[in-house]
This record gives structure tokens, sequence and C-alpha cells, in this order.
């Protein structure tokens, strides 16, 4: 019937509207877009014209034009999902002001989405209003619980704003929903070590590495909680494979330096040390590690000036003056180094930290 109407008025904006939904149903984009061409520019053009114009240039990842098609529909009468399909494509330009301003009356009313939410959380995550982020964040998962993309968004906002506890929660719901999520089970591995529990916070990891083996960063959580579990066999080859990888992440360095320094390997290890100071300078406990390596090679002034680094870098550093009086000390200056041990007494005894001085 369609094609009857074509064929006897094919100038007709109305089925011309229904050509282009025919190409775009099969496929064919481009023909779509050149029949509604003709009458988008034109006083015949209708919102549903726009809409589906807006449509296939979305289709084409075309959201600058998506979006402009979109703004000229809103001329026409409309209904919430096109202030979305708005949104969602000023989004993807990276215009976030338009999204707010877009969508903030429309979130503010019953008939909002848990889109309109999300959006929403994620243009202000973007500018930097966390707790805006973390409200509309919550106000999708209470529209649309059963959303696996809104729930982890969530958990990673909560983390942010210090909430590490209910992020978990969240994370763990999101799994619920979807099961294979890789990174759902990388980011509750990493929240779990930050919370001191760590078997649990490997299982997630070494789950996270089987689904997706290739996440940044994943191979040095592993390593990292492997190192702090005493697994030195497993923690060395994972930070080796974050190295490997071309990341140039200072801690892989110091971290795998560290082990390698306990097991004697000091060569290697003072390369690494070396490597993860000169990515990030003025890291006490780097240069820490590097005094530790230059004073066993009974490098003094190095070692001096390794130390000196990490008091610079800080000040309130027990451990820093304690090694700092064990330099001084085997440079034979014997009252400095009773002054940084006592100094270091005082910091260990007010801040419970660091190495017990002699």
């Amino acid at each position: 019937m369609v094609q009857e109407k074509l064929g006897a008025d094919p100038s007709s904006s109305e089925w011309l509207y229904w050509k282009a939904a025919i190409a775009f149903a099969s496929g064919d984009l481009s023909e779509a877009e050149r029949t509604l061409q003709q009458v988008v520019g034109s006083q015949a053009a209708s919102g549903p014209h726009l809409l589906l114009l807006g449509e296939i240039h979305d289709r084409k990842r075309q959201w600058k034009a998506a979006a402009g098609a979109y703004r000229r529909a809103l001329a026409f009468p409309h209904g919430t999902d096109l202030l979305v399909r708005l949104a969602r494509s000023e989004y993807r330009t990276g215009n976030l002001g338009a999204v707010i301003e877009t969508l903030q009356p429309l979130a503010e009313s019953p008939g909002a989405t848990g889109e309109a939410h999300f959006l929403l959380a994620l243009s202000h995550g973007r500018q930097g209003d966390l707790e805006q982020s973390v409200a509309h964040l919550s106000k999708a998962v209470e529209k649309q619980p059963d959303v696996s993309a809104y729930r982890f968004q969530y958990a990673l906002a909560l983390a942010e704003s210090g909430h590490m506890e209910s992020a978990v929660k969240e994370l763990r719901r999101t799994l619920v929903l979807e099961p294979n999520l890789a990174m759902a089970h990388f980011y509750l591995g990493q929240m779990l070590h930050n919370l001191n529990r760590r078997d649990d916070a490997l299982a997630a990891l070494e789950r996270a590495e089987r689904l997706q083996p290739g996440i940044p960063q994943l191979a040095f959580s592993l390593g990292l909680v492997y190192k702090l579990q005493g697994d030195y066999d497993n923690a060395i080859p994972k930070l080796e494979s974050e190295i490997a990888s071309g990341s140039d992440h200072p801690p892989a360095y110091f971290h795998l330096a560290e082990i390698l320094f306990r097991r004697k390997q000091t060569r290697r290890s003072e390369e690494l040390i070396k490597r993860a100071i000169a990515l990030q300078p003025g890291k006490a406990d780097y240069h820490l590690l590097a005094t530790e390596i230059a004073l066993s090679a009974d490098r003094l002034e190095e070692a001096e000036e390794q130390v000196n680094a990490a008091v610079g870098s800080d000040p309130n550093s027990g451990r820093a003056h304690y090694l700092r009086g064990r330099v001084l000390q085997a440079m034979g200056r014997d009252q400095e180094a009773e002054s940084a041990f006592e100094l270091s007494r005082k910091l260990m005894d007010g801040r419970r930290e660091g190495a017990p001085a002699p």
C-alpha cells in the first residue's frame, strides 16, 4: 500500500517519510537520509521527519548532526523521549552544559526516566560536581533498579565520594544483574583491597582476569595484593607484566624493586627504583628504598642524597629520619645520627609508624 501511495504522489512529505522509514529499517541509511533531506529543508518538515533524521545520524555516529535534528524537532509537539535523545547526543559531543540544560527541568518531574538521571549524573560528574552525580545516579537506580550500567556507575561514584562500603554493596548488586561484567569484578577487588579485605579482593581480581585479562592496571592490582599477602612468587610475574605492558606505572616499578631487594636481587632492584624515581620524583618511599640499596652497597654519599630527598618529601616520616640516622652513623657522624634517631623516636611515638629506632 505504501508503494502504491508513493507511486501516486512521490513528492508527498508524508510518504517520503515512510519511504525513508522503510530504507532506515532495511539498513540503507544513506537512502533514508537522502529521502528525508527532500523534506527537512522545507516548511513541510514535521517532528517525525526530524526525529527520524536524528535517529539516522545517531546510527551513523554523527552525534552533532543528530543533536541538531533533535533540537529542531523540539519546535513540534513532543514527549520526554525526544529530550533524552537530544541529551544523549549532546553528551556524546561533549556538550555537557546542553545536557544539563535539556534534562534538568525533566529531572524535577515525576516523568523523568532512569536514563535522564543517568545522563545528568555523567554530565555533572565530568564537570566535577560529585554530589550532584551521586544524587542523580541514586535516582536512576531507583527508577530502573535492574539496569546494571546505572548501578555500576553509582558504585564508582560512591567510592569516589568516600562511601566505600556502600560502593561494594552496589557492585555486588551489579554482579547479580551481570555476573560476567569484568570491570565490576576489577573495581570490586580494588575497593575490597582498600578496605583491607585482601582475600576477597584477590578472589575478585582473579575473576576479573579470567573474564578480561587485558584490563589496564589489573596485573598491577593483582601483583600488589599478592605482594601484601607475602606471595612473592605470584606477585613478581604480575608486576613484570604491568611493566612489560609499557604503562610506565611508577608503583609497579617500586613494588617489584622492593620484592627483588628483599630477595637479594640488588642490581635489578636498583634499575627498577631508579626508573620509578625518574617517572615520579619526590616520592618518599621510592627514595627510601634507593637509600637502603645504596647503604647495602656502602655507597654512603649516594645514600645520604637519597635519604635527604625522602626527608624533604615527607619531613614527618619517622622511618625517613631513622634511615637518615643509619646513614649518618655509617658515615661516622654520630652526633648528627643521634639527633636523627631522637627525632625518629618522637615521630614514631606520635604516629606509631615506621621501623623502630635502635
